[in-house]
């Protein structure tokens, strides 16, 4: 297909999906919220986004183009998207890219105004090699996040300004997964513990069985870890954690717990737990909370043959916003964005269609 022919194209599937989301709110929702989400930017390159923002009843939808200081000097980055709300819903952090470095930017959707999260006078703040997962502190002052590396996935904070960028840690570099999602208890309680309270999914490194013939052997699964710190210690608590298994199993397939979120309280943490064969190819899906205090696990939607990317909670705690992927052998096809129940049963429903997707729930 010619350029111009693919411009046109691409302008015509964004009138369309303008219509498709403007048709698709939540019926169930009592009140409308705000919902920021991603669809592709051709015309920036393959890697290219664009964010969006739209009512949870489907009006009001419209593109957002912050002003974005870097240095002091407004500038517009090349690209935006996977967006993550601040608790007071007030900014959203997103994965920006500025001359061909993926970078985080924090804005006001209200005003448009924002900055880079990133110190130009000392050259230092996160970057990645694709994208970010990233959560607002509870009082908005600082983010954590876990930027992709070429072959790790490197965690740290940082203030929304730019300054104080800390190193958390990485994993196993000798493991073949990223860490997949980052998020900050949203809690304030009056001893601290809650407002100092990490939920990560990151490598686990497991040993197998020695009777194996390629013993020693170690295999790694992405699995949640609970991470409490008070200042710069950190003290590290196996949320998901799997027991040891024989090679016989690990060869086949790979549990991995993937995106966690806590919910608007903080008691709960939704996760999807992803089964996939030694050919990467994603056997099921299950959407999964499990309680911070008591660690009862509880199995919300199970989805064969589908990855399940991007969980959101909505703001009052009873649903979850979901990128839904099937797969077709070995190629996938994207089914958009839907809402399930955070408290199990009931029906899916479909939020967007796809190109549209890591959306984010305010």
């Amino acid at each position: 297909m010619k350029t111009n022919q693919l411009l046109k194209f691409t302008i015509a599937i964004k009138a369309l999906l303008l219509v498709i989301v403007a048709q698709a709110g939540f019926a169930q929702t009592p009140a409308p919220s705000l919902i920021a989400y991603t669809i592709p930017d051709p015309y920036t390159g393959p890697d290219g986004n664009e964010l969006w923002l739209v009512n949870s009843n489907g009006t009001n939808n419209h593109r957002l183009n912050p002003r974005i200081l870097l240095g002091g000097i407004p500038t517009s980055p090349a690209s935006l998207g996977r967006p993550a709300w601040s608790r007071d819903g007030t900014r959203i952090a997103a994965d920006a890219i500025y001359y061909n470095t993926n970078i985080l930017v924090v804005f006001n959707p209200a005003t448009g105004q924002g900055n880079a999260v990133f110190n130009t006078t000392t050259g230092t703040g996160p970057v990645a090699q694709d994208w970010f997962y990233k959560a607002f502190s509870p009082d908005g002052k600082r983010l954590v996040y876990g930027g992709n590396q070429l072959d790790y996935t490197q965690y740290g904070f940082i203030n929304t300004d730019g300054t104080g960028d800390t190193f958390l840690g990485f994993r196993d570099l000798t493991s073949e997964a990223f860490g997949k999602g980052v998020d900050w208890s949203p809690r304030t309680d009056a001893l601290g513990w809650y407002g100092k309270q990490l939920v990560i999914s990151d490598s686990y490194t497991i040993n197998a069985d020695p009777t194996c013939a390629d013993s020693p052997r170690t295999f790694a699964r992405l699995k949640l870890v609970l991470a409490v710190y008070r200042g710069m210690d950190v003290a590290w608590k196996g949320l998901t954690m799997p027991p040891q298994q024989p090679c016989s199993i690990l060869s086949y397939t790979t549990t991995n717990d993937l995106f966690p979120v806590f919910s608007p309280d903080g008691t709960r943490v939704a996760f999807v737990r992803s089964v996939i064969d030694s050919g990467g190819q994603v056997l099921n899906s299950t959407i999964m909370t499990i309680n911070v205090s008591t660690g009862s696990v509880q199995n919300l939607r199970y989805l064969s043959g589908e990855e399940v990317d991007n969980l959101s909670w909505s703001p009052d705690g009873t649903q979850l916003l979901f990128d839904r992927i099937q797969w077709v052998g070995l190629y996938p096809n994207p089914l958009g964005v839907w809402v399930t129940s955070a408290n199990g049963g009931g029906t899916l429903s479909r939020f967007a269609y796809p190109p549209i997707f890591a959306a984010a729930w305010n």
